[in-house]
């Protein structure tokens, strides 16, 4: 499934930003309300709707006996 995040580009300064903790929209449409949402009298900023198509993570080293 797949998953989107909103954003934000300051104008000014073209410095993106996202959230440490972004809420996780399940569908495009709803990603895109919210950005529309943010945008509303925020006129310093252009809000940005994210695909998330991945993640990279660390596996542990495991130790077997043998």
């Amino acid at each position: 499934m797949a998953q989107y995040i909103v954003g934000s580009i300051n104008k000014p300064h073209a410095a993106w930003s996202i959230s440490p903790k972004p809420v996780i929209h399940n569908s495009r449409e709803a990603a895109v309300l919210e950005a529309k949402r943010l945008a509303t009298g925020n006129t310093d900023k252009n809000f940005i709707v994210l695909k998330v198509e991945g993640v990279a993570k660390r596996v542990e080293v495991e130790f077997q006996e043998l």
